[in-house]
This record gives C-alpha cells, sequence and structure tokens, in this order.
C-alpha cells in the first residue's frame, strides 16, 4: 500500500494547487511527513510558490513523490480523510 501521506503531498506538488490542502487545515494530519508539510508550507508563505519535487527530495531523503497523482487524487483524499466516521455522521 503506498503511503497516503506521500501520495497527498506528490499531488500538490504535482498540480501546484496547494489551497486545496491549505483549506483544510492540515497540520495535524500528517504524522510520518509532517516534516516535509511544513517546509512545503514554509516555502510557499516565502516564495510564492511550490518547491520543485526535486527539492523537497533531497532536503528529505525518507520522502519519495508517488508518480502519476494528481489535484482529482488530492481532493478525493482530503474529502474522504476529513469526514467524520461512526454513527454520528
Amino acid at each position: 500500500m503506498e503511503d497516503l501521506e506521500a501520495k497527498v503531498l506528490s499531488a500538490v506538488l504535482e498540480d501546484k494547487q496547494i489551497h486545496v490542502l491549505l483549506q483544510a487545515n492540515p497540520n495535524s494530519l500528517f504524522r510520518t511527513h509532517g516534516d516535509v508539510w511544513e517546509f512545503i508550507r514554509g516555502y510557499y508563505e516565502n516564495n510564492m510558490s511550490l518547491p520543485p519535487s526535486s527539492l523537497v527530495v533531497e532536503k528529505f531523503r525518507d520522502f519519495e513523490p508517488v508518480k502519476e497523482v494528481g489535484l482529482g487524487d488530492a481532493a478525493f483524499i482530503q474529502s474522504s480523510s476529513m469526514r467524520p466516521s461512526g454513527p454520528f455522521q
């Protein structure tokens, strides 16, 4: 199974549309790649653009971008992971 966090971050980097993730207030969602998310967000805030994937990989050796993933996948992941579960939906 592919790493869900890496898939979401890869989709954001690929499509250059960080607003999809920022709308979800994802700071507490990233458990294994929180440092990668903080770097991407900080880079965006300072440069008003997203870092190239190669820079993220260079800085974080444990991050492997998922190939062939895009915004549609990120939006789906975001909506399904943010949805409450259980009997009180």
